[in-house]
């Protein structure tokens, strides 16, 4: 009976049964969400809570991210069955190197990062942030009814989206190089007094132990936050916006500028979230669906892409708009997030979204 009973939970382990949490994410699918619904209503000016909750519901939308500060708002949501998201930022933010002058990123060659467009991203080894963060991500599961909350810019400072993005090594700051000798305990020779020798030295002789050392850093920061989630309710959803590269873009680049492990992420994430804003990249429709099955691949857990709806860079028509919410929806696919509503709306692409279900 035992050898049975082993050779039972072999057969089940082989053929991959999802866990408890993959199962309740399934259930969900097909996800068909919209990002950035505001709480103020002015999107759908002269209608109610309950006249845009609807209205959503009738244009096949069955997930919002953003209204959950508008309590009306939310509960007219919920009563249609409409799932309401939380998105957060966490490693970013010019306004942080003012206040927090040592939360600016520094390079490799011992300088402080600049500011990229509208981009700024700040040091992930500041405690200071780290626990206000956690401190914001509770608050906002104990006073919302939120069904999840999705994890953004969590990562190394990079400004990915274009056509030639400029990979900058960091982060090179005191408290980081401090961290990775305790952590690891690699040795920075003392002889080496610039920022810059000490960066070439572990670039030159440590470059694995300081890429796997970064990724952690990722990675136990992400455990963290799920566990202040999980804390105050069990079924809210953990979900992560991914930067959609894999190893084969940029050299390894989400490995090496990144630090997004998602094989290592995935024990602590229900679902992935590739930003795949196809124009943005100077990539064609076809590669949302590459990347949706890569990162289904690696993590074992449902993905639901998040696709642009704005003539960015240039145009994006409505053909090509639908083309892109086909290759979003495509197995193994588990639904589609549309980047972002306001555009949806403005660029008249709101009522395309329900094309194909």
């Amino acid at each position: 009976m035992q050898k049975k009973l082993i050779f039972l939970l072999g057969l089940i382990i082989l053929m991959g049964v999802p866990n408890k949490e993959i199962m309740a994410m399934n259930q969900l699918s097909p996800m068909n969400a919209v990002f950035g619904l505001e709480s103020n209503l002015k999107q759908f000016p002269g209608m109610t809570e309950t006249e845009i909750a609807q209205e959503l519901k009738k244009e096949g939308i069955n997930a919002v991210f953003g209204g959950y500060e508008n309590k009306t708002l939310r509960k007219a949501l919920h009563k249609e069955g409409i799932k309401i998201y939380a998105e957060i930022g966490l490693f970013v933010g010019t306004e942080h190197w003012k206040s927090h002058p040592e939360s600016r990123p520094i390079t490799r060659m011992g300088i402080p990062m600049e500011k990229e467009d509208w981009y700024g991203g700040v040091c992930p080894n500041q405690e200071w942030l780290r626990q206000k963060k956690l401190l914001s991500i509770q608050k906002l599961c104990q006073e919302n009814q939120v069904d999840g909350i999705w994890l953004d810019f969590i990562r190394y400072p990079c400004h990915w989206e274009g056509k030639n993005p400029q990979l900058t090594d960091t982060c090179f700051c005191p408290v980081c190089l401090q961290k990775f000798q305790q952590q690891t305990g690699i040795k920075i020779p003392a002889k080496l007094k610039s920022t810059k020798n000490k960066a070439d030295w572990i670039l030159t002789n440590h470059p694995d132990d300081w890429y796997n050392w970064r990724c952690s850093v990722i990675t136990d920061y992400v455990k963290e936050t799920r566990k202040v989630i999980k804390k105050v309710n069990p079924k809210i959803v953990v979900g992560l916006f991914g930067v959609p590269w894999t190893a084969s873009d940029y050299d390894n680049a989400i490995y090496r500028i990144i630090g997004q492990d998602y094989r290592k992420l995935a024990p602590f994430v229900d679902v992935f979230s590739p930003m795949v804003y196809h124009r943005i990249c100077y990539k064609n429709p076809n590669w949302i669906h590459q990347v949706t099955t890569e990162f289904q691949i690696m993590t074992g857990k449902p993905v639901v892409p998040i696709i642009q709806a704005c003539s960015v860079p240039d145009t994006l028509s409505e053909g090509e708009f639908i083309h892109s919410l086909n290759e979003a929806r495509k197995s193994p696919s588990s639904g589609v997030i549309i980047f972002t509503l306001d555009y949806a709306l403005k660029e008249k692409k709101f009522t395309l979204i329900k094309t194909g279900l």
